[in-house]
């Protein structure tokens, strides 16, 4: 597995990704399009044998990282493509000195609660009915410390 910055070209593939995703927003090419003209926007993708199976989208801030997007390949799941993407957004984090990795999550999503849970994130709070005016986003966060 590989991780790297994603390229415009790149945005056909994420769309296909993110459309077989349940609990996925539906940004499309337009939203992905859009993310490549933000300057704090971060898409990396994770490829393996060539085909990019998974990525992560995030805001780049002075003191901390939003995680906006996070999806991975139905056939890469259990497989740690998602914790890698994961790590690889710490070690931006990290290097850019931010101290906090905030997300929001749909609560009704349990394995991608229990996934950054495990990584170490904590709830922080709830954002009642965000989700299509009827399902609560989790907010949650995650403390960046230096590596020892």
């Amino acid at each position: 597995m590989k991780i790297r910055r994603a390229f415009k070209e790149d945005i056909p593939r994420l769309c296909c990704i993110e459309e077989k995703c349940r609990f996925c927003p539906k940004w499309g090419e337009k939203g992905f399009k859009r993310e490549f003209e933000n300057r704090v926007s971060v898409t990396i993708v994770l490829e393996e044998k060539g085909k990019v199976q998974g990525f992560a989208n995030f805001w780049l801030f002075s003191d901390s990282v939003d995680l906006n997007y996070i999806a991975v390949a139905k056939e890469m799941r259990r497989r740690l493509a998602g914790s890698k993407l994961v790590e690889k957004v710490i070690e931006y984090a990290r290097k850019n000195g931010c101290r906090w990795i905030n997300l929001e999550v749909n609560r009704e999503n349990l394995p991608a609660v229990a996934f950054y849970e495990k990584i170490g994130f904590e709830k922080a709070g709830i954002r009642p009915k965000f989700y299509n005016n009827q399902y609560d986003a989790l907010l949650m966060k995650f403390e960046v410390k230096d590596e020892d």
